[in-house]
């Protein structure tokens, strides 16, 4: 409604010609935007209510009453207009809320203080920050949120989850107009997110929106409920039919004996056909459930009876969303990596920490313009690693150095003969399908089909299938996949090499929560060995992997004894 202010956050900041904005020009710009949208929609409240207050007949006491409240009104919403406007040339009062904004959002302060470095420079975890600082800076109605996570790192998560609980000046906001928090929408598959910030749930199932009370675990309780209800009907009624068929059967079997009985003979069986199809239509309109789903919330059930562990219900009637990893078939019984004394360059060098000394071992702080320049560690075959640290830290460039994919810039990576090690994250899906695209593949089948031209399409089609890619998704033209369906793509494309190690950058960010859960499904019972960068808590606790960090100070890898809860507990204590 136009009388309601919004401020929507895409999933990626870099939105048109924002990539050659600076953080600084990027946020200016957007500030300006919202004092525009806010003053716009209080414009509209007070033409709103001066339309009301004409209708009025002062002459009767109680709309005379209903006058002095709607100026009362208006005169709140003019001093609010005023002070939008005045606020249209306060720039040294913005920049300085800015620097605050974006150290609340936990960008180092020797950063916020000369954010003047194009966005497109920054890693994806900084210019989210960026992104984010906006709802600190732009006070609104209606706040909507597109995966405001994606790309965070702990102390980001932290932050966000404050900014999403507290009010706007409990939050660092110093805007006395803006006290009121705003109403919001978001859109997440960050579980520990969604259950620690939400008080209403809605899902999108069968193109029809349905509305729960309370957080996820609530939501998730409630699905369980009717998927429970829902499959003792479809029981109820599948009894019912086959009581049905043996009764016709029953029927048609019977020889009529006397005159006549044929023809009542026929009245029967088409009274239970009627029956039959009243039942067929009843189960049409009432239940969503195929014989997979069944089977599927079948097993979930006894699974959470079991385990007492609540998962995520399969969406009922929609697409498949396993993914199934082969098992490697060689056995090294060896370490199949080694990184002695790791570096690695910040491209481009803008300055990431304070000048300091020669690293060493024993050194407190990197060398000027490396990322990281001592990182020692080994692989094991069969282990499950996870890398933890602050956005910028280098964590995804440590990946590709692991993966073979970039040379160091100091120091030495031994691997073991003939290892094959596939890298997924995002920005290869897209390059693999664009890369398809340009070569003439139409579709995933013809894409994979032109990369191993010596599988057969029965191979192919079954490697897809692997990852939820069904037939009519192997043969949808590329350019219509979703970021998540080419996720899969290139999952399955790499998994057609039988790799031995896997390593993944952020694997659950274009995926939504049923997917998620497949995913650690999928990973949990794959022998390979599995090195991963994520933020998303739930997916890290769930694959229980050895957990390091790389510290972004010391430019150096540490191993956190207790994995993922000891780490969130040190940024916790220092909140």
């Amino acid at each position: 409604p136009p009388h309601i202010s919004k401020l929507y956050l895409p999933q990626e900041a870099l939105i048109g010609e924002d990539d050659k904005l600076t953080a600084n020009e990027y946020l200016m710009q957007r500030i300006q935007q919202q004092q525009n949208e806010n003053s716009r929609a209080i414009q509209y409240s007070i033409e709103t209510i001066e339309e009301k207050m004409e209708s009025l007949d002062l002459s009767v006491p109680e709309q005379m009453e209903e006058m002095e409240r709607l100026n009362e009104q208006i005169a709140e919403l003019e001093e609010d207009k005023e002070y939008q406007d005045q606020r249209d040339v306060n720039t040294d009062h913005d920049e300085k809320r800015i620097v605050n904004a974006l150290e609340f959002m936990g960008i180092p302060s020797h950063l916020a203080e000369d954010m003047n470095m194009p966005l497109s420079s920054l890693s994806p975890g900084l210019r989210k920050k960026v992104l984010l600082a906006l709802v600190i800076l732009c006070p609104c109605d209606l706040l909507l949120l597109d995966e405001p996570s994606a790309h965070l790192d702990v102390i980001g998560l932290i932050q966000l989850r404050r900014l999403l609980l507290e009010t706007p000046n409990n939050s660092g906001h110093d805007d006395e107009h803006s006290s009121k928090p705003p109403t919001i929408l978001l859109v997440s598959h960050d579980l520990d997110l969604v259950n620690q910030v939400a008080t209403n749930i809605v899902e999108l199932r069968e193109s029809k929106l349905f509305y729960y009370n309370g957080n996820y675990t609530d939501f998730t309780r409630q699905r369980r409920q009717d998927a429970v209800t829902q499959l003792r009907h479809t029981v109820t009624i599948s009894k019912k039919k086959d009581t049905i068929h043996g009764t016709i059967q029953h029927l048609k079997e019977q020889n009529p004996s006397r005159r006549g009985g044929a023809k009542k003979k026929q009245r029967q069986i088409d009274s239970q056909r009627k029956k039959l199809e009243r039942l067929h239509q009843k189960e049409g309109k009432e239940s969503s459930l195929s014989g997979t789903d069944i089977k599927r919330t079948q097993e979930l059930l006894q699974r959470t009876e079991k385990t007492g562990k609540t998962g995520v219900l399969p969406v009922l009637g929609d697409k498949d969303t396993q993914f199934i990893f082969r098992d490697p078939k060689s056995q090294w019984g060896e370490p199949l990596i080694l990184a002695y004394e790791v570096g690695c360059m910040a491209d481009p060098p803008y300055k990431l920490c304070s000048p300091n000394l020669q690293s060493s071992d024993n050194a407190l702080t990197k060398k000027d313009g490396f990322l990281f320049d001592f990182v020692d560690l080994c692989i094991d075959e069969g282990g499950r690693y996870c890398i933890l640290g602050a956005n910028g830290s280098g964590k995804s460039s440590l990946l590709r150095i692991l993966a073979k994919h970039d040379p160091p810039a100091e120091g030495e990576i031994k691997h073991a003969l003939n290892v094959d090690i596939a890298l997924v994250h995002q920005e290869l899906a897209d390059g693999m399908v664009e890369s398809g695209i340009r070569d003439g593949a139409a579709d995933a089948l013809s894409f994979l089909s032109l990369l191993y031209p010596k599988k057969s399409q029965q191979d192919i089609r079954g490697e897809l299938t692997n990852f939820g890619i069904g037939p009519v998704q192997a043969v949808t033209n590329l350019r219509f996949l979703s970021g998540g369906e080419r996720v899969r793509v290139s999952f399955a494309a790499l998994m057609l090499r039988d790799p031995q190690v896997l390593m993944l950058d952020n694997p659950t960010l274009n995926l939504d929560a049923e997917s998620v859960e497949a995913l650690i499904d999928g990973l949990s019972k794959w022998r390979g060995t599995l090195v991963f960068i994520s933020h998303d808590t739930h997916f890290i606790r769930s694959l229980d992997p050895v957990c390091y960090v790389l510290m972004e100070e010391e430019g150096k890898l540490r191993r956190v004894v207790g994995g993922v809860e000891t780490y969130l507990r040190s940024f916790t204590k220092r909140q």
